[in-house]
């Protein structure tokens, strides 16, 4: 067993990524990270911070900008809007999604996993 662990290495790619670590042009840090972000809608209340209005019907469609503009028209002017719509206020939220340790890490990352992506 001593003989058969003493000849266990490593894989490859770990000293491939502390390569990369090592020598990663201009990242004035001792212990870089690279994080990968994606966007995520959530509704808030619209009397704080928000990133936009958004219309939405029973059925969960999104109002087009013509349908918006009328309807946020009317929520100005105080009068109700056709009982089918609701306003909802929304903000865009940065969600974690992965970390790395190299830049390359979240390049290979986004190229294999970037269309899953907002």
């Amino acid at each position: 067993r001593i003989e058969e662990m003493q000849t266990k290495s490593a894989p490859d790619s770990f000293g491939i990524i502390g390569e990369n670590i090592r020598t990663q042009d201009n990242r004035i840090t001792s212990d870089p990270m690279f994080c990968v972000y994606q966007k995520r809608e959530i509704v808030v209340d619209a009397d704080y911070d928000y990133d936009r209005i958004v219309w939405v019907d029973e059925d969960g469609n999104e109002a087009n900008k013509l349908q918006s503009r009328r309807l946020e028209l009317l929520h100005e002017n105080f009068r109700e809007p056709p009982e089918k719509w609701r306003r909802v206020a929304v903000k865009d939220i940065d969600e974690f999604v992965t970390c790395c340790f190299t830049e390359q890490g979240c390049k290979d990352y986004l190229a294999v996993n970037g269309h899953n992506l907002r």
